[in-house]
């Protein structure tokens, strides 16, 4: 059983933005043992950090201390302790105002042309500090998309699945490696 909740309430694709949704897998309240031993404030602030309305498909984003204190009311002490217990878990990195779910491409792997195109540009987007500390001192499985089979067309043959490789995937890593060499 899952559930669903949703970080914009009155968003709607006629407005020309569309509604955000996260899923929370309910074993975590009654299965996790990591989890249920969180004090309540922690558990609240883990939650938040999975849920919130600037998480996006890369599971890396940019959210000052001042924005979660004034979202989630909690004192500031209160977030400096449950953000040392994510990081000593290795559930939830953090680097300046930058945040890094370990899970996100477990829980949110979504598929699709729009979805991988939205995916490049959030990669994109961040800056390349950041990135390389996430790359190489958390040693993160997933910041470029070639690791997902999002950047890849699966076809099904005679009940085989073969994946073949996208061009404008091999594209973009070339430009982003020119990138990264110029910057």
């Amino acid at each position: 059983m899952t559930l669903k909740y949703k970080t914009a309430p009155f968003a709607s694709r006629t407005w020309g933005f569309f509604m955000k949704t996260r899923i929370i897998h309910t074993k975590i309240y009654f299965e996790d043992d990591w989890f249920y031993q969180l004090s309540i404030n922690n558990k609240f602030l883990f939650i938040y950090f999975i849920t919130n309305s600037h998480v996006g498909l890369t599971g890396i984003y940019q959210l000052a201390n001042r924005v979660i204190l004034l979202e989630t009311g909690l004192p500031p002490e209160e977030l400096i302790n449950g953000k040392k217990i994510f990081e000593e878990n290795a559930k939830i990195y953090f680097f300046k105002d930058w945040t890094y779910l370990v899970n996100a491409k477990k829980y949110a792997n979504y598929s699709g042309g729009m979805n991988e195109v939205a995916i490049k540009k959030e990669i994109l987007a961040i800056p390349k500090d950041i990135l390389e500390y996430f790359t190489n001192t958390v040693s993160i499985p997933y910041v470029y998309p070639m690791d997902t089979t999002i950047n890849k067309k699966q076809e099904i043959i005679n009940n085989k699945l073969e994946i073949k490789n996208n061009k404008g995937y091999q594209d973009f890593v070339k430009k982003r490696k020119e990138l990264f060499k110029s910057g």
